[in-house]
């Protein structure tokens, strides 16, 4: 393993070779290459290898291709749908990197458009919610987040359960609930779609807005846990605003460096667990309260 000698902040961000993930890498290495406070290493990780090599590029021009971007700005392959990729990357962290102080949830999917079925829901789930799942308890069971760390997810304010009946709201707010029946409750969501009777049961018909609710549960969920708590490590999600992004779109009100600032704020927060924000969802850099 290497020594991190120089006790850097290991930080690692999924989904960042554009859109938020990338403003959120890009917004880091400013701060770092400004000033001596804040002294990270940066893993940025993407589905596609291509690009995200290429985003290292842009960032490496960006900021003159300095030793300080060589030394603290890393690439790996991750697909967090993928079993295999995630097992490559918790691998790969175990023998390069180590344990990290900060895990940022940000790959997400988004469809355009008014369709609405079981493949919307597959391909939004698989990304939104069960892939960030996978990956950040992969991560847990290797022993990946160091004492004290973070947990960030990078959500939506759509994921504020009041859109729904009062039935389904009922459902996410049960206390105590467990991973294995949130994701059970997420395929009820599938079977409704199925049917043709998510109206009727109170679910709408948005799969991204349902599943931004699930993983805003699943951050309460973790949160709470015994040995999250145990390690005095924090958990929180939190909502960029309508960005202009790809996913975003143009009409979207907010530019990219204002969109990260939430998220950001998040990584800098003192190394510290305070209860009063532990499982909370943060928006402009405030908790809010979304239902749950």
């Amino acid at each position: 393993m290497q020594k991190n000698s120089e006790n850097l902040i290991s930080i690692l961000v999924t989904g960042a070779n554009k859109g938020i993930g990338y403003g959120i890498v890009k917004m880091l290495l400013e701060k770092a290459h400004l000033s001596n406070v804040y002294r990270y290493k940066i893993i940025l990780t993407s589905r596609d290898e291509q690009r995200g090599l290429e985003t290292i590029e842009k960032l490496k021009v960006q900021f003159g291709n300095s030793d300080y971007i060589q030394n603290k700005l890393v690439y790996r392959k991750l697909d967090i749908t993928s079993k295999e990729s995630i097992e490559e990357c918790v691998n790969w962290l175990k023998a390069e990197n180590g344990p990290l102080d900060v895990l940022v949830n940000n790959a997400g999917v988004a469809f355009k458009g008014p369709e609405f079925n079981t493949n919307v829901f597959d391909v939004t789930f698989a990304t939104n919610v069960f892939g960030t799942i996978d990956f950040t308890e992969k991560i847990l069971e290797s022993n990946l987040i160091k004492p004290l760390g973070k947990i960030i997810i990078v959500a939506s304010s759509l994921g504020n359960i009041i859109s729904l009946s009062t039935g389904r709201q009922k459902d996410f707010k049960k206390e105590n609930m467990q991973v294995k029946e949130l994701i059970e409750l997420a395929n009820r969501f599938r079977t409704s779609i199925e049917l043709g009777t998510n109206e009727q049961e109170g679910w709408g018909k948005n799969c991204y807005a349902v599943s931004k609710m699930v993983i805003n549960k699943y951050t309460q969920i973790l949160s709470q846990r015994e040995s999250i708590l145990s390690n005095g490590i924090q958990v929180y999600s939190c909502c960029p605003g309508w960005v202009k992004t790809d996913m975003g779109g143009p009409k979207a009100f907010r530019e990219l460096d204002e969109g990260v600032i939430c998220p950001v704020y998040l990584v800098e927060l003192q190394h510290m667990l305070d209860m009063e924000l532990q499982g909370k969802f943060f928006y402009d850099c405030k908790v809010k309260d979304i239902g749950l």
